[in-house]
């Protein structure tokens, strides 16, 4: 089973986010992607982290 995780606010890395939920779902066996603002795309510890660009305001 596939897991996508949408950060907008905290960092890919975030303790709460990264290795209480990421990690804990990468090892039961899921496949973990992560989309976050402002990071290289990387695969770290199985989660394959892509980042995005954050629009600041998407009227101009």
């Amino acid at each position: 089973m596939k897991v996508c995780h949408v950060i907008s606010v905290h960092t890919a890395k975030d303790d709460r986010i990264f290795y209480s939920e990421c990690l804990s779902l990468v090892n039961a066996g899921y496949t973990v992607f992560e989309i976050a603002p402002n990071v290289p795309d990387e695969v770290c510890n199985g989660i394959h982290i892509y980042g995005t660009k954050i629009l600041h305001n998407i009227r101009n």
